[in-house]
């Protein structure tokens, strides 16, 4: 069996949950959970590349 190498994971509606929030200002919010955050530095941690694409331009979406 082959080591995996690179995860590629879209940014939204894998690491959030598909919902936009704006506030009184017009600022958009999206919710992560912690989970998936441990989740990638557990990956990390064993070696294994991992790349975050989005259509966002928001710095949020940056790893």
């Amino acid at each position: 069996m082959k080591k995996i190498q690179l995860i590629v994971y879209d940014f939204d509606g894998v690491m959030t949950n598909n919902k936009v929030y704006v506030d009184q200002n017009g600022n958009e919010m999206v919710q992560v959970s912690r989970a998936d955050g441990l989740g990638v530095s557990e990956i990390k941690k064993v070696g294994i590349k991992q790349l975050m694409i989005s259509t966002e331009k928001n710095p949020v979406v940056s790893v």
